[in-house]
């Protein structure tokens, strides 16, 4: 039997990629294993920042090593680095055998299985690429234009997800809350969420990604209605400071954010808010990093996750003046992580005590591993629990017994079914 082998990097918009190659592997035959062991392996790539694009390039190293010892015969580039730097990779990696973009991927493997990576839960592509022109970002040279998927295509995938037996499907894309835009010519995240809730049984459906400046508040009265649809609400702010924010290209400002979050809170209480912060962009002064600390100490979010500007070429903001050190940006960024490590972890407190929902991803010893409904996978840590029936999963009620600012202790609670 033909062996193969498959290597993902970045997002888990790759990841889903990886997944239906996989499967498309599989039905076509191949044995799938490691590179050591493979005569065919496909490399996904990830081109977002300086790093993921040296890991990226790490990996096509040591498979041409691989090639070279003839242990490999043949290696594909794939991913979001393979569109728009073919020519610069064929020029210099001459043993790539073949360089294919993910969107001609993703055409190929449109209508084929896909084997899940994941335990309990599945990521859910609605659209690929982004609008959105961001100064620091060159995702929109990588992907292309937004282009959602239609809705029935989804439905689809989603229902043959479901024989995965998985818990909780998350949807993604650059930008959720602009799906169906250009498909349509309105926002349609609405419509595709009733046709899911109707169309399948997923105890737990997730949002990920969800544009600020775009958001669709017609979900809030659904979601207060169906609480198969999580109330978390991932919202990449990016900074807060106006002056920064104009120069990402990026509207809002502190005040539209408190307002945001403000009017979801106020439909729904129970809502756990998610940002994501850009520290150390070009012009970033103290006071614009005060403005941020405050709107921290305000808004009291649940999630908070924090990054290093990273000064890529091909981006708009790679011309602008008032680079910030690197070491100032990492002094920020530890500033602002303990602000809300201590928000959090008072937030965390309050759960001691009570029982609340979690899904099972697996069990280590005596002990399971997953998610409380506030946590999404991977960026908002874990739940370690004990005292679990032994062939429980899926979804049951924990009491929490200890907390971090990251983390859930807790024991199953006997009454959860």
């Amino acid at each position: 039997m033909k062996k193969a082998s498959v290597i993902y990097l970045g997002c888990p918009k790759n990841l889903v990629l990886s997944e239906k190659l996989l499967g498309y592997l599989h039905s076509s035959g191949y044995d799938l294993t490691v590179p050591e062991e493979a005569e065919v392996a496909f490399l996904l790539s990830c081109g977002f920042i300086k790093d993921a694009k040296e890991e990226t390039l790490q990996n096509l190293e040591y498979l041409g090593d691989l090639k070279k010892n003839g242990k490999l015969k043949k290696i594909v580039f794939t991913g979001c680095m393979a569109s728009f730097f073919e020519e610069e990779l064929k020029k210099e990696y001459t043993f790539i055998d073949e360089v294919i973009s993910s969107e001609n991927m993703e055409k190929f493997l449109k209508k084929g299985e896909r084997i899940l990576s994941t335990k309990s839960y599945g990521y859910l592509k609605i659209a690929e690429g982004c609008d959105h022109k961001c100064s620091f970002c060159i995702i929109p040279l990588l992907t292309g234009p937004f282009k959602s998927r239609k809705i029935e295509e989804i439905v689809e995938e989603a229902r043959n997800l479901e024989e995965s037996e998985i818990f909780e499907l998350i949807l993604i894309a650059q930008d959720t809350s602009s799906y169906g835009k250009d498909l349509y010519g309105k926002k349609m995240l609405k419509e595709l969420l009733e046709e899911l809730l109707y169309k399948t049984s997923y105890p737990w459906i997730r949002l990920l990604y969800l544009y600020p400046e775009a958001f669709p508040f017609e979900i809030l009265e659904l979601m207060k209605k169906e609480k198969r649809i999580l109330p978390y609400f991932d919202l990449p702010f990016q900074h807060t400071s106006k002056n920064v924010l104009k120069k990402m290209e990026r509207g809002g400002s502190s005040k539209s954010f408190i307002k945001l979050i403000e009017g979801i809170r106020r439909e729904i209480p129970e809502a756990i808010i998610r940002s994501t912060f850009l520290l150390g962009f070009p012009g970033e002064g103290e006071e614009d990093l005060n403005e941020l600390k405050n709107f921290l100490k305000q808004t009291k979010m649940d999630r908070v996750g924090f990054f290093i500007y990273s000064d890529e070429p091909e981006s708009m903001s790679f011309h602008l003046d008032g680079k910030i050190p690197k070491a100032i940006a990492k002094k920020r960024l530890m500033e602002l992580a303990k602000i809300q490590r201590d928000i959090s972890l008072k937030k965390h407190k309050k759960l001691i005590g009570k029982k609340i929902p979690f899904l099972l991803e697996e069990k280590r010893g005596r002990y399971g591993y997953g998610r409380l409904l506030s946590q999404a996978p991977e960026i908002d840590g874990f739940l370690r629990v004990e005292g679990l029936p032994e062939n429980f999963k899926g979804i049951g009620l924990v009491e929490i017994k200890r907390v971090s600012p990251y983390n859930f202790f807790g024991r199953y609670y006997e009454n959860s079914k």
